[in-house]
């Protein structure tokens, strides 16, 4: 009996650090790399919900919805209100977005989401 007891002891501490070496290796389940765009705001909607900006090294403006991303101005603490720091009618504030790609499914469509947003004063 005692000696089935430290078989089960031993396959399960393997068990476990076979497990915590692949969460080790693969990372958090889900979790997914932002891809980064910069640039100076070209528009901002009445609202302040949604931005244009000229991308840096590009001749296109890009249109990203920016209501439900986090932001961030000048290294102080993040929010998670509408960003302060871009302001409807005002143009020209460096921006930095971290938007990630979202899959369609039969369910919905995809978009691209953008979960923070870091201003330059």
């Amino acid at each position: 009996m005692s000696r089935t007891i430290g078989i089960s002891l031993v396959t399960l501490a393997v068990g476990l650090a076979v497990g915590a070496l692949m969460i080790w290796l693969l990372g958090p389940f889900g979790a997914v790399d932002p891809r980064i765009v910069e640039g100076q705001t070209t528009a901002v909607s009445a609202d302040g919900e949604g931005i244009n900006i000229a991308i840096e090294g590009k001749e296109t403006t890009e249109a990203y919805v920016i209501a439900g991303a986090v932001w961030q101005e000048n290294g102080l603490p993040w929010q998670d209100s509408l960003p302060t720091c871009i302001q409807p009618g005002r143009t020209g504030q460096a921006v930095r977005l971290g938007v990630v790609e979202v899959a369609a499914t039969d369910e919905a469509p995809g978009r691209t989401v953008v979960v923070w947003v870091k201003c330059a004063s």
